[in-house]
């Protein structure tokens, strides 16, 4: 899921290209993959490094209120960094 601070929109994403599951850090407004060091934009597309060109797969999702997902989810499990 990337999500900026700026505002309540955010996109979700499968970690995987090509076979290989990745994981993602920001750092400075900046969406990085650990496994190879290329730069994704909010969009999903890698836009440099050695994935450059490749797309990640886009989940089915909405942003909510959290409150509303407790009262609608019993059970969810919240993560706040």
């Amino acid at each position: 899921v990337i999500m900026r601070g700026e505002g309540p929109a955010a996109s979700a994403y499968l970690s995987e290209v090509d076979g290989r599951l990745l994981t993602f850090v920001m750092s400075e407004g900046v969406v990085e993959d650990v496994e190879t060091g290329s730069r994704w934009d909010d969009a999903g597309r890698a836009v440099a490094g050695p994935n450059a060109g490749a797309r990640l797969t886009p989940v089915p999702s909405r942003t909510s209120f959290w409150f509303y997902l407790v009262w609608a989810v019993p059970g969810i499990d919240l993560y706040s960094p």
